[in-house]
């Protein structure tokens, strides 16, 4: 095998590993937290999360269940709008 081959057969093994990354990163992204989870997740009490959807927390409510998507979970704390807790 040839220096050239072996490369090429690198370059495509890592495509294909970044196109599984990329799909697990959708899947994990769009994963959901029902309201004790992401509370939890969120390091905040669950009662909190009634004020974070009326500042713009994005959710969705089927019937009385309300879920959030992990990546909607993730921009709101990167946004700055929860406090930070240590965790120990």
């Amino acid at each position: 095998m040839t220096d050239y081959t072996l490369q090429q057969r690198l370059v495509e093994a890592l495509e294909a590993s970044n196109a599984l990354l990329e799909a697990a990163t959708e899947q994990l992204g769009n994963a959901r937290f029902y309201e004790e989870d992401a509370a939890k997740y969120l390091g905040v009490e669950k009662h909190t999360l009634y004020r974070y959807r009326q500042q713009g927390l994005i959710y969705e409510k089927v019937g009385k269940i309300i879920s959030y998507r992990r990546k909607d979970l993730d921009a709101w704390r990167n946004a700055g709008k929860t406090k930070a807790t240590a965790i120990y």
